[in-house]
């Protein structure tokens, strides 16, 4: 039987959220093709009281306006395009300036 790809962040599941302290700088951030979301490790982590980043491109969701669940044409393809410099700003702001 041929094993179907994974996307890399499914690879681990979700317990690895359990193990994360919920601290301003927690903040699990997973990257979807434009119109795709999976609720699993956002759901999660907000249970927790840690913040989650969905990003589409350079844009990012985070609760309590998060997208709808969809599984778009490419959901676990590998041409899912994300803005590095929106990311590592984000990541760089919530370092050194959110203390929420």
């Amino acid at each position: 039987m041929d094993e179907q790809p994974q996307p890399p962040g499914n690879r681990h599941g979700v317990s690895f959220i359990a193990l994360v302290l919920p601290q301003f700088v927690s903040n699990p951030t997973r990257f979807f093709i434009p119109g795709g979301f999976a609720e699993d490790y956002e759901f999660t982590a907000r249970a927790l009281g840690i913040r989650h980043y969905a990003w589409w491109g350079d844009k990012f969701h985070t609760a309590p306006k998060i997208p709808e669940v969809a599984y778009p044409e490419g959901f676990q393809g590998n041409e899912i395009p994300i803005d590095g410099k929106k990311v590592a700003q984000l990541v760089e702001q919530r370092l050194l300036v959110d203390r929420d």
